[in-house]
């Protein structure tokens, strides 16, 4: 297994509990819950991570808005936007999180 390391400090992370992972210009990156409260008390960089359960709960009720979109305007747009918030989840587990053991 390779070892997973804050994006901001470079320390080792070891607990899926102690990871935030978020999506930048330059890819999927994951933080140490340290950086994280640092960057979010500074609002240096605020972000969202990909990784909580409210962006859980963002990626349902997109995927309902863009069924009801769908039904009502149908179009294959809608079906590549509902799908685009759980790929990038889909791969932020795939390129970090699984990395971690429990």
């Amino acid at each position: 297994m390779h070892k997973v390391l804050c994006h901001e400090c470079g320390k080792e992370i070891r607990s899926r509990d102690d990871i935030f992972t978020y999506l930048s210009f330059s890819g999927i990156h994951g933080v140490c819950s340290d950086c994280y409260m640092r960057n979010q008390k500074t609002l240096k960089g605020v972000r969202n991570p990909i990784n909580s359960q409210s962006a859980i709960c963002v990626m349902i009720v997109v995927m309902v808005g863009c069924a009801l979109l769908f039904i009502t305007h149908p179009s294959w747009v809608w079906i590549a936007v509902a799908l685009m918030a759980p790929m990038i989840r889909l791969l932020s587990w795939l390129l970090i999180e699984r990395r971690i053991k429990l």
